[in-house]
């Protein structure tokens, strides 16, 4: 029995001593973990002081270019506002202006619809005129050797070309039913009212012979048929149309 309670004795003196040796390798490394957060925490102040003025110089620098940006954009809007400024005023001038040149438009728009009035007016009161002048129907004729009365040449525009009845080379035979004999006849039948109607009796150079009825109108004298019926021949100032004989020849 008393070698038994040495026994535990011993080994309860064993774990002991065990756990002492624990306990102080246990505080060895908290006195080293300590020692190595106190050193990070040295070189990390270190650190900081050392980039402390780097910090503070680029804040400085960052306020400065700050400064700098809202003074830009000061003087920015302010340019700006002026030409703002500038734009709304010319815009006032040209508006003005603008209303000035549409008044002035207006005025003359006025004065042209004015004048436009009075020339219908007045060509209203030319035709009223020309319905009361007296014309033929826009063709020249002479009387042949047969003492017929032929067809010299006829006036583009006339009653004779727009009716496309007559040529060159006809002869009108009757006019109004009064056989035509002179160029005095021919004259006094042909030639009457502007709009009225006239009815001749001609002969083509076909051997056809009928009647067709011209609506009397004021036509161009400088145009006419060439020699060859159908044919149109341009007329200058000079031209005069060639005679057969010394007979003479009348425009119609």
């Amino acid at each position: 029995s008393k070698r038994t309670v040495g026994a535990l004795e011993s080994e309860k003196s064993g774990i002991v001593a065990e756990n002492v040796l624990v306990l102080l390798r246990k505080e060895a490394l908290i006195k080293e973990l300590k020692s190595n957060i106190q050193s990070r925490e040295n070189t990390h102040e270190l650190e900081i002081f050392r980039l402390q003025p780097s910090v503070t110089t680029c804040i400085r620098t960052h306020e400065a270019e700050i400064a700098s940006f809202r003074t830009s954009v000061s003087k920015c809007e302010s340019m700006h506002e002026e030409e703002i400024a500038t734009l709304r005023a010319e815009r006032g001038v040209c508006e003005s202006s603008h209303e000035g040149q549409i008044s002035d438009l207006k005025a003359q728009l006025a004065a042209v619809t004015e004048e436009l009035l009075i020339h219908e007016l007045s060509l209203l009161e030319d035709t009223q005129a020309a319905e009361k002048v007296r014309c033929g129907v826009g063709m020249q004729v002479e009387l042949n050797e047969d003492n017929l009365i032929h067809v010299l040449f006829i006036n583009p525009g006339g009653a004779a070309w727009e009716s496309g009845k007559i040529v060159v080379g006809d002869i009108i035979h009757k006019v109004n039913g009064v056989p035509m004999k002179s160029t005095d006849d021919i004259f006094d039948s042909i030639f009457g009212w502007v709009g009225s109607t006239v009815q001749l009796e001609i002969q083509t150079n076909t051997g056809w012979r009928g009647d067709i009825e011209l609506v009397r109108k004021v036509a161009p004298l400088m145009m006419g048929i060439g020699a060859i019926a159908g044919e149109p021949k341009p007329l200058d100032s000079h031209y005069r149309p060639q005679l057969t004989g010394n007979r003479g020849n009348l425009h119609l």
